[in-house]
């Protein structure tokens, strides 16, 4: 009886740890949506900070200032997904 017991309790308790992770995935997609957006805002507001140093400048200061346009690109961040559980879920 201990031993049906011991197995019900612990299928229970490992479907009540696994439940939750539906929603991992929803949080990544958002998070990762969150972290583009970002990127390509500052990416974005880079340009604009170097496109008014070239229309204020004289001709050296535009040279300069044009040779930082490599430096607002920035490498889209790779987030790694959450995991599945070894059932699949």
């Amino acid at each position: 009886m201990k031993t049906i017991a011991l197995i019900g309790a612990a299928i229970i308790l490992t479907g009540c740890a696994s439940a939750p992770k539906s929603s991992d995935y929803q949080i990544y997609a958002e998070q990762t949506a969150k972290i583009i957006q970002a990127t390509s805002a500052s990416e974005a507001a880079c340009f604009l900070v170097v496109a008014e140093g070239v229309k204020s400048g004289d001709n050296s200061t535009k040279t300069v200032i044009a040779t930082q346009i490599e430096r607002c690109k920035k490498d889209t961040p790779k987030i790694e997904a959450p995991k599945k559980s070894w059932l699949g879920l």
